[in-house]
Parts: structure tokens; C-alpha cells; sequence
């Protein structure tokens, strides 16, 4: 028995399957963000009001009533790369498509309300949330700075939204997107 071609085959052997481990498991770990596209309409029953959000970012007051009396949807696809989601929201103010990178790389943007914002998101470690940094320049010369965490639960979109106040707790508020048909 030649013991060279032994232990040349167990090492193949031994190769192959730590291969087959470490593939296998990064296969294993990849999420399947295709669960994020598609048409979502906000559910006011189990959303937060966002009126002191909006408030808080200097969001007129005539704006504030008219989105409260009106339900936005988005709609969500994903770019060939698997990373970058288009989210386009729809609201009495018109529609408009919102990038989301989630390559943390800082990109400029305007809010529907024209004002300037540098944002940046990444996924989550587990890759199945997006996390969104942006600092909102406002009119009174302050930048406010706001953290989002989109997330899918149970065949609804989550949007958890954090926004930093001078001397006072962080403000967050919860809004809840659900599937509607297309």
C-alpha cells in the first residue's frame, strides 16, 4: 500500500469537505432580499403617529395635517447587485424614488420638502435590515441627524426611524408597511 497516495487523498478529502463547510455555509447565510420588493401600503392602526417626528425635522404645520389624513405606500425593487434597493413612495405631495445604497457610502440628496441631506446606509450583519444615516440640513441652520432601520417581519416592512434632539432623549417612531397585491 503506497502511504503517499493515502495521505494525499485524505487530504483532498479533508479539503474538499472544509470547502464544502465554508461554501456551504456562506451560501447558507446569504439572505434572500428578493422578500423586500414589492408594493407596501402603511398601516395606521399599528404605525406611530410621525406628527412630532415631523414637528421635531420643522416640518410645516399644513404639510403635518394633510399627511395624516393620507396613506402612502412605496413601492420596493431590487438593482441586479442585491444590495441596492429603489424605493419609490407615494404621498399627496406627488411621488418620488429613493435610493438605498447599503454600501455606506455618504450620497447627497433633497427631501420632498427641498431641503439638503448627506445620507449613507449599509445592511445589517445578518443582512436582513438596512440601516440609514442621514443629516437633514434645516432652515433654522441646525442639521438634524436621523437613523432608520427597515427591516421585514412577517410579511410586513418595519421602519424604525430615530431622530437625535438637543437636550432631549432621542425621539423614535415606529411605522408598519404592509403587502398589498400589485
Amino acid at each position: 500500500m503506497d502511504y503517499r497516495l493515502v495521505q494525499q487523498t485524505r487530504r483532498r478529502i479533508a479539503l474538499a469537505a472544509m470547502a464544502l463547510l465554508v461554501f456551504g455555509a456562506a451560501a447558507a447565510q446569504t439572505p434572500d432580499r428578493s422578500v423586500w420588493t414589492g408594493r407596501w401600503q402603511l398601516d395606521k392602526a399599528r404605525s406611530d403617529s410621525p406628527n412630532e417626528m415631523m414637528k421635531a425635522i420643522e416640518v410645516p404645520w399644513y404639510f403635518r395635517v394633510a399627511l395624516a389624513a393620507f396613506t402612502p405606500t412605496l413601492e420596493v425593487s431590487l438593482a441586479e447587485d442585491e444590495r441596492t434597493l429603489d424605493i419609490k413612495s407615494t404621498s399627496f405631495l406627488g411621488s418620488r424614488t429613493e435610493t438605498v445604497r447599503g454600501d455606506g457610502v455618504a450620497n447627497p440628496g433633497i427631501d420632498d420638502l427641498g431641503r439638503p441631506y448627506d445620507q449613507s446606509s449599509r445592511w445589517s450583519a445578518d443582512g436582513e435590515s438596512v440601516l440609514i444615516h442621514r443629516a437633514l440640513h434645516l432652515e433654522s441652520d441646525r442639521t438634524t441627524k436621523i437613523r432608520a432601520t427597515w427591516s421585514i417581519h412577517n410579511n410586513t416592512l418595519r421602519s424604525t426611524i430615530e431622530i437625535e434632539r438637543a437636550n432631549q432623549p432621542p425621539l423614535r417612531v415606529l411605522r408598519v408597511f404592509a403587502r398589498t397585491p400589485e
